[in-house]
């Protein structure tokens, strides 16, 4: 039996034909914070509260008994941190509750911490009136980040341990060019940049992948990550795209036509080889010239309303997308001839309109009433 809560007020029935309630854990040391957060919360129908925390490991101990679907955690909280909680639970658990963090702290600094730690959305305590939009986004599996913290952040790249000089590692490598960057004059290129990284962050944090497990490479044009072999390609190359896609024109809103991001991205996969500068290799070089590709940049020169173009390399599509996998759109790449001997398979949006992509990997939680029929 679940503890009750003598003193909640109960949630209003959801309305007629409306999904299930979702599931509400909140963690944060401040008793009168979990009762405001329980307050604002208690007026949405699809929303129920089902417990309370108030430190990291009664956090995580309520986690595995309450099974939650989203959990507001406090990223103050004393002894275990709620970004040690959050990396725990994004590391430990096979089914993951969205995790929406809560902070009053400086939006630069801690938004950036928050997605390394793994969370699903970032919210600010001095904007209770998104709450509850935030709670429903990352239910859905959607990121969320702050209207107030996102146009100021910029997301620092993650701290990898450094591999010891000629260790040689598998890598999924995707690469980043901003289109036309060089002809914008640099208070324009800096707000590119700046772009680029949210954008990537928010479609990392989309796709369920943490931002704290890439290295990542800044570029003179763009970036570089380089993905873990564990990770399951068919992401990058299905709902990354579709992310990817979503938050570019989010974004575009804040550009003129003539200065909005607009992006190439290349898809390959090898071996790279670490040394004192960081990583080389064969791998890195041929994801660089698939980004470079005059195939690719002839694909967003035809369509100027187009702000992603992507080109996998032939071995990417063999081992990925060939497959058929029915997360990834294998019938949108097409084979370009890149010269003698070399293809690449170009992938080209249809419209400004997002995308939505749905990951067969990670399929939403069946409904409770499901569950016992």
């Amino acid at each position: 039996m679940r503890p009750q809560d003598p003193e909640a007020r109960q949630p209003t029935p959801p309305h007629p034909g409306t999904e299930r309630l979702t599931r509400v854990l909140l963690v944060d040391d401040q008793p009168f914070a979990r009762a405001a957060v329980r307050w604002l919360l208690s007026g949405a129908p699809d929303l129920v509260v089902v417990g309370e925390a108030g430190d990291g490991p009664q956090a995580l101990r309520l986690c595995a008994e309450l099974d939650p679907d989203v959990v507001v955690l406090d990223l103050g909280l004393p002894g275990m941190s709620g970004h040690r909680v959050a990396w725990q639970l994004r590391t430990s658990s096979t089914q993951c509750p969205a995790i929406l963090a809560l902070t009053g702290l400086a939006p630069e600094r801690s938004a950036a911490q928050a997605l390394q730690a793994g969370v699903t959305g970032y919210a600010l305590k001095d904007s209770p009136e998104h709450l509850v939009a935030a709670v429903r986004a990352v239910a859905r599996g959607r990121a969320w980040l702050d209207p107030a913290a996102t146009p100021a952040s910029e997301f620092p790249f993650p701290h990898i341990p450094s591999p010891r000089a000629g260790e040689a590692h598998h890598r999924w490598i995707v690469t980043f060019r901003i289109e036309g960057l060089l002809g914008h004059r640099d208070p324009v290129q800096a707000e590119l940049r700046r772009a680029l990284l949210t954008v990537a962050a928010k479609a990392v944090a989309d796709t369920q992948l943490i931002w704290a497990s890439l290295d990542i490479r800044d570029e003179p044009e763009g970036l570089c990550l380089l993905i873990p072999a564990d990770v399951q390609p068919v992401r990058l190359a299905g709902p990354l795209l579709g992310n990817l896609e979503n938050a570019l024109a989010e974004i575009a809103i804040r550009f003129t036509p003539a200065t909005r991001l607009r992006i190439r991205m290349s898809l390959h996969h090898g071996l790279v080889i670490a040394d004192q500068a960081g990583w080389t290799g064969g791998a890195l070089g041929m994801s660089q010239r698939l980004a470079e590709a005059v195939a690719l940049q002839n694909a967003l020169r035809r369509t100027p309303g187009q702000l992603l173009a992507v080109l996998a390399s032939d071995d990417f599509h063999r081992t990925v997308l060939a497959p058929g996998h029915r997360s990834v759109r294998s019938e949108h790449f097409h084979p370009v001839e890149l010269g003698p001997g070399e293809r690449g398979w170009l992938y080209e949006t249809t419209s400004e309109e997002p995308q939505t992509f749905t990951s067969a990997l990670a399929p939403p939680k069946p409904s409770r009433e499901a569950e016992n029929t």
